[in-house]
């Protein structure tokens, strides 16, 4: 399955990274959750809050980030079948 970091659409991974080379400390634990979780409803409220503040300027809230900053939640078929 593809994490939430490789599901970020692209100009906010770069947006991302800019606000990270600026604030390396408040932005890891938010980047180590993006590589680790696959479903947005699995990231803790800090991290949503984070990318919220960072990534849209708190124009976007937190319940409406799945649908603004990843792209759609494929689900892969089973290879055996």
């Amino acid at each position: 399955m593809t994490n939430l970091m490789k599901r970020l659409k692209p100009e906010y991974r770069v947006k991302l990274q800019l606000c990270n080379r600026e604030y390396p400390h408040l932005l890891k634990r938010t980047i180590e959750a993006l590589n680790e979780k696959v479903i947005y409803g699995d990231l803790k409220v800090t991290d949503a809050y984070n990318l919220s503040a960072f990534l849209t300027d708190h124009a976007v809230n937190i319940h409406d980030l799945n649908d603004v900053i990843f792209d759609a939640f494929v689900v892969e078929p089973p290879k055996n079948i």
